[in-house]
């Protein structure tokens, strides 16, 4: 957030890294069309797309209600 996306736009996602079977939490920002993917693993943001050869989702925040999570990241 303080690189200037709106908590609306910030999601948490639970990912299996597929490298390692690891499960693992990274954020999704939604800027304009792109999905990217924020991971403390990793010093680089990368587009959602980009990063499904590394992750598999699991799941992540709704986005609209905090107790709801959900598989389908697209509606994201």
């Amino acid at each position: 957030m303080r690189s200037g996306w709106p908590s609306s736009s910030v999601l948490l996602a639970e990912v299996i890294i597929r490298s390692t079977g690891e499960h693992h939490l990274v954020l999704l920002v939604r800027e304009g069309r792109a999905v990217l993917v924020l991971d403390d693993l990793s010093p680089v943001v990368t587009p959602l797309v980009d990063a499904l050869d590394r992750y598999v989702i699991v799941r992540a925040d709704s986005g609209t209600d905090p107790q709801r999570w959900t598989r389908d990241v697209t509606a994201f």
